[in-house]
This record gives C-alpha cells, structure tokens and sequence, in this order.
C-alpha cells in the first residue's frame, strides 16, 4: 500500500507502526546479503496486519526454509551459498525474537528461535574465509560474549569496537558495518552487552554500563594479541 503525501508518495506496508518500521529495517539488509528482496516481500504478503504472532511466525516460516537450503547446500559441499542461506536465516529467526513479548507462550518461542539463530548465525561465522575468533570479555564477575573479525594482513592495524543496541542482534553489525570496516583494513569486535541478546537470555544480565569497553578489550588476550 502507498499513502500520497506532499512530498510525494511514500511506501506504507502495514498499518502498525511496529510492523512497518522493521520492514524496511530488514530491506535495509540486502544489500549486506543478510537479506533477500523477494524472501522478505513474500513473506510480509503473509503476515496479519498488527498480529505479532503472526509476524513471528511467518518469520520462523521463512528462517526454517532458508536454514534447509543452507544446510543442504553445506552438506553438497557448496561453502559460499551455504553460508549466505544460513546468514539470511539467522536475520530473520532475529527477527522472530523481537516481538516474542507480543506473542502467545513468549519464553518458549524465545527459546526455541533464539537458538536456531544462534546456530544459523555461529554456522555462518565458522564457514567464512577468514573466521572470527570469539572472545569473551571480562564483565563484572562474568563476560560478555564477542567475536574479533582481524582484518587482512599481519601489520598492526586499528581495532573498531562495534555496539548494538538494546534488542539488536550481532549479525546487525556483522556483515553490514562490521564488513566494510573490515576491507578498510580495520580489525572489528562485536560483542553482546549487558542486558542484549545472549547475555540476557542466557546469563539474565540485564542492561547496564559497560564501563570502557576499551580498557576490558585490552584485558581479553585473544583481542589484545591481535589488534
């Protein structure tokens, strides 16, 4: 649907705010091939307007038949498309995960589609060129999980540390912004913070200062060995 403005006319594709904002967030990540067009149109065409449920779920739709083509695709040997499928998947399980709140039995599909992500998203980590290290940052009493993507080349290069926000996921960053950091000859870190992602669901760290983030990099040996 279009709605006609002053400015001209401008795409609308659902009536809810919510729904129509994270719709062009994910069109946003084609063009990083975290993404595709026609995945994401198909699927919104099937998604009730306002029905979170219904977002979720024809999300997980879409993830568990992506996932299938890369895991087929990995086990005919073919790494490239493989990896692309499955970095598509875990976008859209991450997807699914941002509106469990709004969903009937909210901890159980958290459960289920934060783990399928995780799996997608680790699977296309490890099938890389050039493989990120994980890295676990010190944290008051914990750590905070990461990953140090080392930028091409062995001479000392800057490090870019990468931050998400509250609800956003690793993949967000990596490849979009994480990639062309990359190729610019920066080493990247991303990593999930107090209160996101893996260290609310699965350390129930809840959000808080991180202090300098820097200062508990350099403490991290496998990052501070390497930047």
């Amino acid at each position: 649907m279009s709605t006609v403005t002053t400015a001209g006319t401008r795409s609308t594709f659902f009536a809810d705010p919510v729904m129509n904002s994270m719709t062009p967030a994910m069109l946003g990540r084609v063009y990083t091939g975290a993404a595709d067009t026609g995945e994401t149109l198909t699927t919104i065409d099937r998604i009730t307007d306002g029905d979170l449920t219904s977002w979720a779920r024809e999300w997980k739709a879409t993830a568990d038949r992506v996932a299938a083509i890369g895991d087929d695709c990995v086990r005919l040997g073919h790494r490239v498309s493989g990896r692309n499928a499955l970095l598509r998947a875990a976008t859209y399980y991450a997807s699914c995960v941002l509106v469990v709140d709004g969903c009937e039995e909210p901890e159980a599909l958290r459960a289920r589609t934060f783990a399928a992500y995780r799996r997608c998203w680790e699977q296309y980590l490890g099938l890389l060129d050039n493989p990120p290290e994980p890295l676990e940052i010190p944290y008051e009493g914990t750590t905070m999980p990461g990953w140090f993507f080392a930028a091409p080349g062995d001479a000392p290069k800057p490090t870019l540390v990468m931050v998400n926000g509250a609800d956003g996921a690793a993949s967000y960053l990596y490849p979009g912004y994480g990639f062309e950091a990359s190729v610019r000859r920066y080493n990247v870190v991303v990593f999930d913070g107090p209160g996101q992602q893996r260290m609310l669901f699965e350390r129930t760290s809840r959000s808080g200062p991180t202090g300098s983030t820097s200062s508990r990099l350099s403490s991290t040996r496998r990052c501070a060995c390497r930047a």
